[in-house]
């Protein structure tokens, strides 16, 4: 089954209590990605071209749509309005924080606009920042990070290329190598090998979803 990067978050998640990553995606799936419940961390592990951009786009391109202010902190200045345009995300409704590669400021960065509240949809990308610093960061940063953003609406979507939160992120998706599929000239779809590593107890460890190019 094939869908629009935009549509594999639905609007409708915005509505408590969030249950599923999205309703148009086949049932099986829907009980792989268990979605993105507020007041919880999401951890999303890949390595490049793994997927991570087109569900983080997908993620505030669904929130902005629905008129929520998003928020994204940019570890590495990695983040790309043109394309998070052409995905569907609401430049308006987006905040943009870039940290210049720097683990601490982004750090500290998530925990202000955390604190500060007003932003349904928080992302944290720590993508391309050096993975011996996210390792040396204390385990209770990510907890004062998880302790922020619980008994709230908002929802703290990390992405990351190995796990780092340890127990901190409530659920962690790990994505494998991502398959284009170019019929002819021009980007056709994307198959995102998808697999759950928390909450352990899934019937469905992993599976294939397809995301057809905008």
């Amino acid at each position: 089954m094939s869908l629009p990067a935009r549509k594999l978050i639905d609007p409708a998640w915005r509505k408590p209590p969030v249950s599923v990553i999205c309703p148009f995606i086949p049932k099986d799936l829907q009980g792989l990605l268990p979605g993105l419940p507020e007041g919880t961390i999401t951890e999303i592990s890949g390595a490049r071209s793994s997927g991570r951009t087109t569900l983080l786009q997908a993620g505030l391109a669904a929130a902005t749509a629905a008129g929520e202010l998003c928020a994204v902190i940019d570890g590495s200045d990695a983040f790309d309005p043109s394309s998070a345009t052409t995905a569907g995300v609401r430049l308006d409704r987006l905040l943009w924080v870039q940290c210049r590669h720097n683990v601490r400021d982004t750090l500290k960065a998530a925990d202000l606009i955390l604190h500060g509240g007003g932003f349904r949809l928080v992302v944290l990308d720590l993508c391309d920042l050096p993975l011996v610093e996210l390792q040396r960061v204390p385990s209770a940063w990510w907890h004062r990070l998880r302790l922020t953003v619980e008994n709230t609406p908002a929802v703290l979507l990390v992405a990351s290329t190995t796990p780092v939160l340890r127990q901190a992120a409530a659920i962690q998706v790990e994505l494998g190598e991502a398959s284009a599929h170019w019929p002819g000239t021009l980007l056709n779809s994307v198959d995102l090998r998808v697999r759950l590593r928390k909450p352990a107890q899934s019937a469905q460890p992993s599976a294939t979803l397809r995301a057809r190019a905008i």
